[in-house]
C-alpha cells in the first residue's frame, strides 16, 4: 500500500465492496421470495426455479464469479458458497 498503488487498491477495494453488496442484496431478495412463497403454499418451494414459475422472483439470481447459490429445499435457506477450484 504505496501511494503510488493507492488509485489501484482502491478500485480493488470498490469492487470487492460491490461483489459482497451484490451478494448480499441478491440473497436477501431470494429469501424474502422464499419466505412469501412459504406463507402463499404452506410449503418450500422445491427449487428456486419454481420461485420463478410461481412468480415471487424475476429470475434465478446468478452468483458472482468464483461463487454459487445454494438452496436448501428442508429448510428455506438460501446462501452463496464459494466455489473450490
Amino acid at each position: 500500500n504505496s501511494p503510488a498503488t493507492a488509485p489501484l487498491d482502491y478500485l480493488a477495494a470498490q469492487g470487492q465492496a460491490k461483489k459482497h453488496s451484490e451478494k448480499v442484496v441478491s440473497q436477501a431478495q431470494v429469501q424474502q421470495a422464499l419466505q412469501q412463497f412459504q406463507a402463499s403454499e404452506d410449503r418450500w418451494p422445491k427449487d428456486l426455479q419454481e420461485l420463478v414459475k410461481a412468480g415471487f422472483l424475476a429470475a434465478v439470481p446468478v452468483a458472482p464469479a468464483g461463487q454459487r447459490v445454494v438452496y436448501d429445499s428442508n429448510t428455506g435457506t438460501v446462501r452463496m458458497v464459494r466455489v473450490q477450484p
